[in-house]
């Protein structure tokens, strides 16, 4: 589904009985808070960056526009872990999209590649019929649900309360059943002879 074709879908379902439901505005603005809680539970939009590592250089930024670290690979494809204390070859999010990379792990590669969990292409008014995002249908019921949340939780407490029950149910249901694409570690990492292809 397009982003315009759930906006299309939540007007006649999710937001029908609801004046704002005309108001495009309000509309597109509810369809990114739905989708920033979706993707923040799912790990479905994934990027991967390499990082090429710099002598006596220990922070580097990673993408803005990710929500975290899923995973660290070196160039000789050893896993590393992610903010572990107990772990001499761990790295660490420092917060605001920084990572520190221990001198210990650049005496052994000369670069690695992040696995970020993404955010969601910001939708506008202006960009709805461009937009280059089009998420899972599995996903659709959930992103659905908590627009529905958001309107009904200022009317009805009840209600509201219904409806997000009914997002947290969908997003179960779409990780028990792995109705979502994310990353493997069994991906083929493109590294090629100590370099970056």
């Amino acid at each position: 589904m397009t982003v315009r074709e759930i906006i299309d879908l939540a007007r006649i379902t999710t937001l029908g009985s609801y004046a704002l439901k005309d108001d495009d505005n309000a509309v597109v603005t509810l369809l990114n808070f739905a989708m920033t809680q979706v993707y923040t539970k799912i790990p479905a939009l994934t990027q991967i960056q390499h990082l090429h590592l710099v002598q006596e250089k220990t922070r580097y930024e990673y993408l803005a526009d990710s929500y975290k670290i899923l995973s660290v690979v070196t160039e000789c494809e050893r896993w590393l872990a992610v903010n572990d204390d107990t772990d001499p070859l761990a790295v660490f999010d420092m917060g605001n999209h920084v990572l520190d990379v221990p001198m210990c792990i650049q005496e052994t590669t000369n670069a690695i590649l992040l696995l970020l969990q993404m955010k969601p292409q910001k939708v506008t008014c202006d960009n709805v019929d461009e937009i280059d995002f089009t998420p899972d249908d599995a996903l659709v019921p959930s992103i659905l649900s908590y627009m529905a949340y958001m309107v009904s939780k200022n009317i009805s407490e009840a209600n509201g309360v219904g409806h997000y029950q009914e997002f947290m149910q969908s997003i179960d249901e779409v990780k028990r059943l792995g109705l979502y694409t994310t990353y493997n570690h069994s991906l083929k990492l493109p590294f090629y002879k100590n370099g970056w292809v």
